[in-house]
């Protein structure tokens, strides 16, 4: 039991019930970022709306793009590319508001004071897990499986919403002050399988992708399950792998953060107490009395 115990305490896994709930006991760690000194920062919160606004803008372009090249709207939610692209916009701009709400001295003052995570907080961090995760996915799979130089043009949509959207989320992941936990690699895989779910409805109710083919992507395409299925399993052990890798990145994090501020603590502890040795003489009758003023302190002088 014990050895149980120090296994899970070690890779972030105890108390898994009240992980997969996103409870947490420093709810103040979801407004804040793991390097501010304060406990209000304007250069995060101003971190936070810039975030916000880059995945704003960047969806807005991918939108125009979309309907100038294809004339059309109803296909750019069928693919995961777009759907983990509107998932990081959603968050991005959810956890703007609510590091600005917390801002006002009132409201950080209860966050930083109570123990029960607010609603809002879990549901950032589960966004969170996903996205990031999901970002690191699309990425990789995009430019190794489904990338066709003959095809695809190397544009600015095309960087924005297969390169761009892992490495801000990234970034955001060394920022921001809460914790990845391996427990929650759930949620990206619920999400994959959510998504292989839609992709079987869509395909076999006749639905089409940008292409004019009866399938979302050519490497999911479930008229051939047994392939299908292979890639989807595939996706699914790649998503747990890059949640662990990332975990990982988390715990670098805040080891770096505990060394630097440790490393810029000063301690009195060991310090000997100050010793000045300017001379002092008191005249007692016609008798001079000389001693340091460090003496002076354990020498009572009777006049």
């Amino acid at each position: 039991m014990q050895i149980k115990h120090l296994i899970c305490t070690k890779f972030g896994m105890k108390c898994s019930t009240k992980q997969l709930k996103c409870e947490h006991d420093d709810p103040e760690k979801f407004v804040k970022s793991q390097w501010q000194q304060t406990s209000r920062c304007y250069t995060f919160l101003i971190y936070r709306w810039i975030l916000a606004l880059f995945f704003i803008s960047a969806l807005i372009y991918s939108f125009y793009n979309h309907i100038t090249k294809f004339h059309e709207i109803s296909k750019f939610f069928i693919y995961l590319t777009n759907q983990g692209f509107v998932l990081c916009v959603t968050y991005s701009v959810l956890a703007a508001v609510v590091t600005t709400w917390y801002f006002q001295p009132a409201q950080l003052e209860n966050i930083e004071t109570t123990e029960n995570m607010p609603l809002i907080l879990r549901i950032i961090w589960v966004m969170h897990n996903v996205s990031l995760t999901l970002s690191v996915v699309i990425t990789l799979v995009y430019w190794t499986l489904l990338y066709d130089s003959d095809k695809d043009q190397l544009d600015a949509k095309n960087i924005l919403t297969h390169i761009c959207n892992s490495i801000v989320m990234f970034i955001d992941l060394m920022i921001i002050a809460h914790p990845i936990y391996l427990m929650h690699v759930l949620y990206p895989i619920l999400l994959g399988i959510f998504y292989a779910i839609f992709s079987v409805i869509y395909q076999f109710a006749g639905g089409l992708n940008l292409d004019e083919k009866p399938y979302i992507y050519g490497i999911l395409d479930w008229t051939k399950p047994q392939k299908a299925f292979l890639i989807f399993f595939g996706v699914i052990c790649l998503a747990t792998f890059i949640h662990c890798c990332l975990w990982a990145v988390c715990q670098l994090r805040i080891k770096i953060f505990k060394f630097c501020n440790q490393k810029n603590k000063v301690s009195f502890k060991d310090s000997p107490p100050a010793v000045v040795s300017t001379t002092t003489t008191i005249l007692d009758g016609n008798e001079n009395l000389s001693f340091t003023r460090e003496e002076s302190y354990k020498k009572v002088v009777v006049t």
